[in-house]
C-alpha cells in the first residue's frame, strides 16, 4: 500500500458503502417529489403555450433542469463533507448507484407524462363524443330529422341537406363521413371545418338509411311512424365472421358478440393511431382512411387493443344512438306522436 498526500490509493471494490445507498436513497425520494411535491421546479403563474405539445415539452425540461440541480447540489454536499477527499475514495458500484438512480428517475417521469398526455387526449374526445351525440338530439328534436354526413369539401354542413344521403365510395351502403360540425355548432375544428378529436384527427359519422332514408328525410320519421321505423346500424364487440358480415350482422344468429341492433347513427374517433388505423381486423370494419372494405351497417367497439393482439391494434373511440332515445327527445318536442 503506498500513499499519496493524505490519500490511500486502494483496490477498486464492488461493495458499495451503506452510507452513500443512503445518500442515493434520499436523492430518489426528493426527485420523486418533482411532480407534486415541494421541488416542482415550475414557477407559479401563468404561462400561455400554443399546443398542449409545446405546454407538455415545458413541463419536461423543467423537470429535467432541477433533476440536473439536484444531482449538482448532491455532488456539491459529497464534497463539502469529504466524501471524495476521504481515504477510501468511491468505488465504481457507489458511482454506478448514483448514475443508475438518476437515470431510473428521468425514464421513470418521462413514461407517466406520455401516460397521461394519453389519458387526458382519451377523456376529451370522449368528452367531444358525448356533446356530439346531445346535438344530434337536439338537431332533431330542432328539425324533425338526423342531418347527413359532411364531406372533406362541405367545410363542416351537412352535404346533402337532408333527404338521402350521400354515400362516398364504391360499394358502400351506409353513409359514412364526418360529422358536419357546422351544421351542428360544435367545435374545434380544422381548416376544412371538420370537428377534431384529441390527437386533432377529424370525427366521423355515419347514419342508417333503413324505411328509404327517413330518419334524414325533413319529417320522414313523423311520416313513417314510430312503431314502422327500424335503424339498423350494427356495433359489434369484435369483428363479425365473413357469414355475419356477408349479411351485415355482428353473428349469426345475432344473440353474441353485439353492443347494438339498432343503432341510428354512429361517431366516433380513429384514436391516437388514426394516421395507420385500419390495419388491424377490427378497425377495418369502422370506415377510415385505411380500410379495405366498403362502408356498410357493421362498426365495432371494444377496450384498446396492442399491435399484436388476436385482431389488431384497436383504438377506436366509439358512441351510437340509440333510437329509443332519440324517439323520447322527438316525442318531448312534439316531432313524433
Amino acid at each position: 500500500m503506498r500513499t499519496v498526500g493524505h490519500r490511500r490509493d486502494r483496490p477498486i471494490t464492488f461493495s458499495a458503502s451503506a452510507e452513500l445507498l443512503v445518500e442515493g436513497a434520499r436523492f430518489n425520494d426528493e426527485i420523486h417529489l418533482l411532480p407534486t411535491g415541494n421541488l416542482t421546479f415550475i414557477p407559479k403563474g401563468v404561462t400561455r403555450f400554443s399546443t398542449h405539445e409545446e405546454a407538455n415539452q415545458d413541463q419536461l425540461n423543467r423537470l429535467v433542469d432541477g433533476m440536473a440541480r439536484i444531482a449538482e447540489e448532491r455532488f456539491r454536499e459529497l464534497r463539502a463533507r469529504n466524501f471524495l477527499a476521504k481515504e477510501r475514495g468511491f468505488t465504481l458500484t457507489e458511482l454506478a448507484v448514483v448514475l443508475v438512480i438518476v437515470a431510473l428517475m428521468i425514464g421513470g417521469l418521462l413514461l407517466p407524462l406520455a401516460a397521461q398526455d394519453n389519458i387526458r387526449r382519451t377523456q376529451e374526445t370522449q368528452k367531444t363524443l358525448n356533446d356530439a351525440r346531445d346535438s344530434l338530439l337536439g338537431f332533431a328534436a330542432a328539425n324533425g330529422r338526423l342531418p347527413c354526413p359532411a364531406t372533406a369539401l362541405s367545410n363542416g354542413i351537412e352535404d346533402p341537406v337532408g333527404g338521402v344521403c350521400t354515400l362516398f365510395n364504391a360499394g358502400d351502403t351506409v353513409p359514412v363521413g364526418y360529422l358536419p360540425s357546422a351544421t351542428l355548432g360544435l367545435a374545434p375544428v380544422d381548416s376544412k371545418g371538420r370537428l377534431l378529436d384529441g390527437w386533432n384527427n377529424p370525427i366521423r359519422y355515419g347514419v342508417t338509411v333503413a324505411n328509404s332514408s327517413a330518419f334524414t328525410k325533413a319529417n320522414g320519421m313523423a311520416t313513417t311512424g314510430m312503431t314502422s321505423l327500424a335503424p339498423d346500424l350494427r356495433v359489434c364487440a369484435s369483428a363479425p365472421a365473413a357469414a355475419a358480415l356477408a349479411v351485415g350482422q355482428c353473428a349469426v344468429p345475432e344473440t353474441a358478440n353485439v353492443l347494438a341492433v339498432n343503432a341510428v347513427a354512429v361517431i366516433y374517433s380513429l384514436g391516437a393511431n388514426a394516421s395507420v388505423a385500419g390495419s388491424g381486423t377490427d378497425e377495418t370494419n369502422n370506415p377510415n382512411p385505411n380500410a379495405t372494405i366498403a362502408a356498410d351497417r357493421v362498426f365495432v367497439s371494444h377496450e384498446p387493443a396492442p399491435v399484436g393482439a388476436a385482431n389488431g391494434e384497436f383504438d377506436d373511440i366509439v358512441v351510437w344512438l340509440s333510437p329509443n332515445i332519440l324517439f323520447n327527445r322527438m316525442i318531448a318536442a312534439g316531432r313524433l306522436p
